[in-house]
């Protein structure tokens, strides 16, 4: 069986003369070029790590540079828990959020228990646990207490009571 991405390399290289007599086209083909042909030739980075290490900066540095292979940032490889957590996310935050690391990890789960020849970069950062549990706790406070921050922006409750709930 060809390479499904050298046979996409000569499908594009085939139509080359055709495309370039359009200026519109032919940057078109040569963005298509790099973002899908180019970019696939090499394995990809993997960032992967627990959340709030501070890996979406590491995935934006790496973006700037333009390398010539696809950067992926996720927090799970395991197939049926990343499907669990898009599922909670789009049910408890709606679809107007990007999960792309959601998506990117259920992809990637699938993908990496093939077997493959090459050797994929990876990536992984760590941080104290103390203060990423109390980042962690106050991203995620409006969805996991809903009724809880709006009831300490009205006055319902006292501070004491507020903490009192989210340790029980």
């Amino acid at each position: 069986m060809k390479n499904p991405v050298r046979m996409l390399y000569h499908l594009y290289m085939s139509l080359y003369l055709k495309i370039l007599s359009n200026t519109w086209s032919a940057k078109l083909y040569f963005k298509f070029l790099h973002q899908v042909v180019e970019r696939f030739r090499k394995p990809p980075i993997l960032i992967y790590q627990m959340g709030k290490v501070g890996s979406a900066t590491i995935l934006k540095s790496l973006s700037n540079y333009k390398l010539d292979r696809s950067v992926y940032h996720v927090h799970n490889l395991d197939h049926s828990l990343a499907e669990k957590q898009l599922s909670w996310a789009i049910a408890t935050t709606g679809t107007n959020r990007r999960y792309d690391n959601l998506w990117n990890s259920l992809f990637l789960s699938l993908s990496v228990k093939r077997p493959r020849s090459e050797k994929w970069p990876v990536i992984t950062l760590v941080r104290e646990p103390v203060g990423r549990n109390i980042s962690f706790f106050f991203q995620v406070m409006d969805r996991l207490y809903p009724d809880l921050l709006q009831e300490g922006l009205s006055g319902g409750s006292k501070p004491d009571q507020v903490l009192e709930k989210i340790f029980k």
